[in-house]
This record gives structure tokens, sequence and C-alpha cells, in this order.
């Protein structure tokens, strides 16, 4: 029997990923975009049980070609970034037909701009700011970098020394702050 997730997946993937672009490879569709950027959708999925609930969740992250492939630039959770939801939850023995028809109109419309944001250094800065997490600030930083908008960058890094969460957090951004000022002292 086919997991209802992957048929869900492969619909998205086939209507909206593969148009625009999009390879895929079991529960992943990536597509190397402008810049240097990878954009990728995985279908994420937890523990599940004949006899339990099935948890998933689609995930849509951006990283680079200079960075190592597993290091992410940005990763977005559509549940929790539209419904505030960590993972989608389908009961045991539930239809998905209520479910999976507002994951389609969710990923046609949010995730598709999602994707779209992710997909230029400009756009994806940009995104960053609107978030204003300083969860991102370092890879905010590096994409200000590319685009060769220093001050900027070092904007977003005090920002994050500002409002950080814990000493710790604070400290690692101080210290890509100095980092950053001893290169261009040198």
């Amino acid at each position: 029997m086919t997991d209802p997730r992957d048929a869900l997946f492969s619909e998205l993937h086939r209507t909206w990923l593969k148009p625009a672009g999009f390879r895929k490879k079991g529960r992943r569709s990536e597509r190397q975009a402008e810049d240097g950027l990878l954009v990728s959708v995985v279908l994420e999925s937890g523990p599940s049980s004949p006899f339990g609930p099935i948890y998933f969740g689609i995930d849509l992250s951006v990283t680079h070609t200079s960075l190592p492939r597993n290091r992410r630039l940005m990763c977005i959770g559509l549940s929790s970034y539209v419904e505030g939801k960590q993972r989608w939850i389908i009961p045991y023995g539930a239809a998905t037909t209520d479910l999976f028809d507002r994951i389609r109109a969710l990923f046609s419309t949010t995730g598709v701009e999602l994707l779209r944001r992710m997909s230029t250094l400009p756009s994806l800065t940009d995104l960053f700011a609107e978030l204003d997490s300083f969860w991102y600030y370092e890879s905010h930083a590096r994409c200000l970098d590319w685009l060769e908008r220093y001050a900027e960058a070092t904007r977003v890094i005090e920002h994050a020394i500002d409002n950080a969460p814990h000493e710790n957090f604070r400290e690692r951004a101080l210290r890509l702050l100095a980092q950053r000022q001893a290169r261009s002292d040198a």
C-alpha cells in the first residue's frame, strides 16, 4: 500500500515543482537556483506505526554551493510557518482528503512564493529581514556579504548581539563580529 504522504509529495512535485525545474529523488526535490543557491523541498516523516497517527511535514530550505551539503542557510517548515504546528498529523484511520486539500492550497500559494523568494540572494536577504529572526543572523549576514553589502551584514550581527536570547548565543555573535573586524583591518 502506498504511503499517503508519498502520494501527496509526488503530486506536489508533478504539479508545482517539476514545472519550476525541480528534480525529485525519493522524498526530496531540488533545484539549482541563481547565485549558487540550491533550493530544496523535503517531505519530513515522523514516527508512525500501523495503528497510530502519522506525523509529517514539508520543509523548504536553501543552501549555497560553497557550504557543506548539510548546512542550510534557511529551513522553513511549511506547517509551522503557516499554521503554527510543528508537524501535520493524520489520526489513525482518518481520511486525508481535507488535510491534503489544505496542504495543496498552502503549498500552491505560500509554499511556491517562499521557494521563489529563496531562489535569489537579493530576495533571500529580504526574506531574512522580513522574518526578523535572530536565529538566522549568520546566514543573513553571509548572504549580505555575498552581495557586498558589508555594513548591512555587520548591522545584522550587532542586532543579534543586542537581542541575544542567552549568553552563549551573544558570545558566538560577538566572536563573529570580531572576526569580521579583524578581516576588515587586515
